[in-house]
């Protein structure tokens, strides 16, 4: 397993207490709105290093398990870090995106 999948436990352990704790959060999610089906989840919070990548990331591989189609967009554009959990490029980011390129 690739050293840059650590804080992705969902994928580094999926047997492990913790990613049964975020697929508990997935069902929560899931079962929160039954009567519409759920197209957006923002995570956030009012400081850094609160954990928001690291739950984004694992919430996403808990969908993604499920065989959902899942968009992760970070927002972070001071201190990008989902790319490097996933070991892809940030060359091409949401600020292309936003300005068309």
């Amino acid at each position: 397993m690739s050293k840059v999948l650590d804080k992705i436990i969902s994928v580094r352990n999926p047997k492990s207490p913790i990613s049964e704790s975020y697929r508990g959060i997935r069902t929560s999610i899931e079962f929160s709105n039954l009567d519409k089906e759920m197209k957006v989840i923002i995570v956030t919070s009012s400081m850094q290093n609160e954990g928001k990548s690291t739950v984004m990331a694992n919430l996403a591989v808990s969908f993604a398990n499920l065989e959902k189609k899942v968009l992760l967009l970070e927002g972070d554009l001071r201190n990008p870090s989902v790319h490097r959990m996933f070991n892809i490029s940030n060359i091409n980011g949401l600020t292309d995106i936003l300005l068309n390129n």
